[in-house]
């Protein structure tokens, strides 16, 4: 355990040396989530349908800390490392809804010999394939940016996160997240112009 004179000014990062010095754990554990919990709600709230949803995942990631925390390196802030797991949370969550079936309006089978096959839509195709295509450019753009551009740029599209958020989860200055995002937009503006557009990055 770090001496007095020695441990982190921040409450939080105290009651996370507290609790990895073994100094009463249940209550450094109970300071942990008092400090962190709205920020891992709020960064959850923005990406899920419902408030259920949100405290599922909050408390779903807090288990995951809790589990996590004796060996947490330091070697980032303590919500910088809390809002990567409560990412990887939301990532899990959202590949298990994307692996359950939907559910049927009239909650009856598909397979009944009585149902009548669904009849598609005609597709808007021009619309449609059009739109793939400038997806796909999209992303493989973005894949031959330089790391730390592609990863900003990633987040900032594909995960919506601020810029603060960036910061925190890729252990950057949000300086440096505002220019890697602006040379990024530059790359791909050049890249992407005809297919693009003025995309809001």
């Amino acid at each position: 355990m770090p001496a007095p004179d020695t441990l982190p000014e921040d409450p939080l990062e105290r009651a996370v040396s507290a609790f990895q010095g073994g100094e009463d754990r249940e209550a450094s554990f109970r300071r942990i989530v008092e400090g962190g919990y709205h920020p891992v709600r709020a960064f959850l709230s923005r990406r899920v349908p419902s408030s259920d949803d949100a405290l599922e995942l909050t408390q779903e990631t807090f288990l995951r800390i809790y589990r996590g925390l004796e060996g947490f390196r330091r070697e980032a802030s303590f919500l910088s490392w809390a809002l990567r797991i409560a990412h990887t949370t939301y990532l899990q969550w959202l590949a298990r809804r994307k692996r359950l079936p939907e559910p049927l309006a009239n909650g009856s089978p598909t397979d009944s010999e009585d149902e009548a096959p669904a009849i598609a839509e005609p597709p808007r195709a021009l619309e449609d394939v059009l739109r793939r295509e400038a997806s796909a450019r999209l992303r493989e753009a973005v894949a031959a940016l330089p790391e730390q551009e592609r990863r900003c740029m990633t987040l900032r599209v594909y995960q919506d996160l601020s810029h603060q958020e960036i910061a925190d989860f890729l252990g950057l200055q949000v300086g440096t997240v505002k220019a890697h995002l602006h040379h990024a937009k530059q790359k791909l503006r050049a890249r992407l112009a005809e297919t693009l557009g003025s995309i809001d990055f």
